[in-house]
């Protein structure tokens, strides 16, 4: 058995995820359910969906000189915060 490190304000070092999940009497599975698989993979495609679109905004602006307008420079702009973030 480990020695569970504790420091005054009730901080508990060097444990890992699954300690306070097993604390607080929540159940953490080793395997994934066939759930879990369509949930990442929903995820994952709006991900690649959202970054393509926002490349593709981006091209555009850089490209075409007709969308060399403020307006477009503001677009370009929200979608390179959108991929930063």
């Amino acid at each position: 058995m480990d020695t569970v490190t504790e420091d005054k304000e009730g901080c508990y070092l060097n444990r890992s995820v699954k300690f306070f999940y097993e604390a607080s009497g929540k159940n953490i599975s080793d395997y994934w359910r066939k759930r879990d698989y369509v949930i990442v993979t929903l995820g994952m495609t709006v991900c690649f969906i959202v970054i393509f679109s926002n490349l593709l905004v981006i091209v555009a602006i850089l490209k075409n000189r007709r969308f060399h307008f403020p307006i477009y420079y503001l677009l370009g702009n929200l979608a390179l915060a959108d991929l930063f973030s």
